[in-house]
């Protein structure tokens, strides 16, 4: 499942999580992980909407339990991480 070409902006860190929030149930990731997938797509997500550029890629891969969360954006470069700053997801 592909959310693709939005505008990189922190308004749509929402509509991105949006978008996952039924997908980890609905494709059989446990329950005990489905907040932790919400969480990692919000802190990629916001990471994007801060530092990228125009457009951002949100994509999930489902294997059995598993998910291959990927936030693509047209910053660039990825940012050092910072102990201070969210989970320093990068």
């Amino acid at each position: 499942m592909t959310l693709s070409e939005t505008a990189t902006e922190e308004r749509w860190v929402g509509t991105a999580r949006h978008f996952a929030a039924s997908l980890p149930a609905r494709r059989d990731v446990a329950p005990e992980d489905q907040g932790s997938v919400l969480l990692i797509i919000g802190e990629l997500v916001g990471n994007a909407a801060q530092r990228g550029r125009a457009d951002m890629i949100v994509s999930l891969t489902f294997e059995g339990r598993a998910v291959c969360i990927e936030v693509a954006d047209s910053g660039a470069s990825a940012p050092s991480p910072s102990p201070q700053a969210g989970l320093a997801l990068a």
